[in-house]
């Protein structure tokens, strides 16, 4: 059962991180290279305000609070210049975004690892395994925000005016869409959803200015391979998180995540159009 648990919470992870990016390249074909980044900054925001005697769950909301704002300057600052640009000036933008934020952080609150401490402590008893109970936390708010977004992209009004713009730009901008409305308001909410996952995954693992940093490549990936569809990144989420925790547990952590990217690879090299399935 642990190592059930395990697969599940790697998968939730890497659909905590990964929302974020899926957003903005499905809709903007922009790669934000300061996802992690952002990620950082939510994070070391929660550090901050907790240490201020605020609780977690009022500096956690501090911290998405102040990344969607960053999301916001950054937007109109560099990347709705960047519209209609090659993909390439997008990399490059935004992974200099990422260094300065990085640098920052490092100026502002040092090099040294910390920690934040998790507002649900100790775990409970299933099926003879002690489960962290925040872990449990952190899945079910996971389900919770999948299940949320799909049925926003599915059965609402705003969903359909995103689903448009995704499939024909022109054609919705034709019919009277704002869509660079819609880009800067998607980019916002990546930068939430990389709030969200920093200030949820900052209790679980230590704090540095290159905090989640080493997830960046295997998300971008698992992005690719969901083929701009949540239904895809929820299998690309199950097939990383099950590479990775088959391998941590009878490997190493190193040699895991080497797997979660050649799977991803080996992934995109069967299925260019990633884990997506044609309709008839």
């Amino acid at each position: 059962m642990g190592v059930v648990f395990d697969a599940i919470f790697s998968v939730s992870v890497f659909l905590l991180v990964s929302i974020g990016l899926f957003v903005i390249l499905g809709l903007m074909n922009i790669v934000n290279l300061a996802h992690t980044a952002f990620m950082a900054v939510a994070v070391y925001a929660e550090l901050y305000f907790t240490g201020h005697g605020w609780n977690f769950w009022l500096s956690a909301a501090a911290g998405v609070a102040v990344t969607t704002l960053l999301g916001a300057i950054v937007e109109f600052a560099i990347v709705r210049r960047l519209y209609g640009r090659h993909i390439d000036d997008t990399i490059l933008a935004t992974w200099g975004v990422s260094l300065i934020l990085v640098q920052v952080l490092a100026i502002a609150f040092g090099s040294t690892t910390t920690s934040v401490a998790p507002p649900l402590s100790g775990s409970v008893k299933f099926l003879g395994e002690l489960l962290s109970i925040y872990r449990i936390f952190i899945v079910a708010t996971v389900a919770t925000v999948v299940a949320a977004m799909a049925a926003v992209i599915r059965f609402s009004k705003a969903g359909l005016i995103v689903r448009m713009v995704m499939t024909n730009e022109p054609l919705a901008r034709g019919v009277g869409i704002n869509t660079g409305m819609v880009q800067r308001l998607t980019f916002v909410a990546g930068a939430a959803f990389a709030g969200l996952a920093g200030t949820l995954l900052g209790p679980t693992q230590g704090i540095s200015p290159s905090f989640a940093s080493s997830l960046l490549a295997s998300t971008f990936l698992i992005v690719l391979m969901s083929g701009r569809r949540l239904s895809g990144l929820l299998f690309a989420c199950v097939a990383a998180g099950l590479a990775q925790t088959l391998f941590s547990a009878y490997g190493n952590p190193v040699i895991a995540n080497v797997m979660v990217i050649c799977t991803a690879v080996v992934v995109l090299r069967l299925k260019p159009e990633g884990l997506i399935w044609p309709r008839h």
